[in-house]
């Protein structure tokens, strides 16, 4: 479907605040991966996705390295919506540019490079997580940690929910 037809199907839905948020999600996983905190970013992706990214911090510690990742800027749009078993998802283009360099436990480069900019593509998956499903996060505003899908504002400061990380899920990349 079009990006008019899913507007017209989800009203609450604005491509350019999508794509926003997108490029952050995506930049957040390049600087979990250079943190080694996935964690952090484990609430909005899914398991699959999830393990493709925690075999390549395991594989730079069984190197005896860190992976690093810096400089990232992630410009990404819309390629198409599909519905797939009942469930929206969104096909998202991003070019995604970086440094991407192993360090050796005393901080030398021992491959990539710290200098040379990488610029790869990707389609990242994203579906709109079952509201049956319960998220609970922390207000940007006041830290106070409600479910985001049944509250379209916090119940404590006010602030508005305006972020697609508690409505969508990265389900596959490629």
């Amino acid at each position: 479907m079009t990006i008019e037809e899913y507007v017209l199907k989800d009203k609450d839905f604005n491509s350019s605040k999508f794509i926003s948020d997108a490029n952050r999600m995506i930049q957040s996983i390049y600087y979990s991966l250079a943190s080694n905190e996935l964690d952090s970013i484990r609430s909005f992706l899914s398991d699959k996705v999830y393990q493709i990214f925690q075999n390549e911090l395991q594989q730079a510690k069984d190197e005896g390295t860190q992976l690093i990742y810096d400089d990232v800027v992630i410009d990404s749009e819309i390629q198409k919506i599909e519905t797939i078993d009942g469930v929206d998802c969104i096909f998202v283009i991003s070019n995604c540019q970086y440094l991407r360099y192993f360090l050796s436990s005393h901080h030398a480069v021992v491959r990539g490079s710290d200098s040379n900019v990488q610029t790869k593509n990707h389609v990242f998956v994203f579906c709109k997580i079952n509201h049956a499903r319960q998220i609970i996060e922390r207000c940007e505003g006041c830290g106070y940690s409600y479910d985001f899908f049944d509250v379209k504002q916090c119940p404590q400061c006010g602030l508005e929910n305006r972020s697609c990380r508690n409505l969508y899920r990265i389900e596959n990349m490629e």
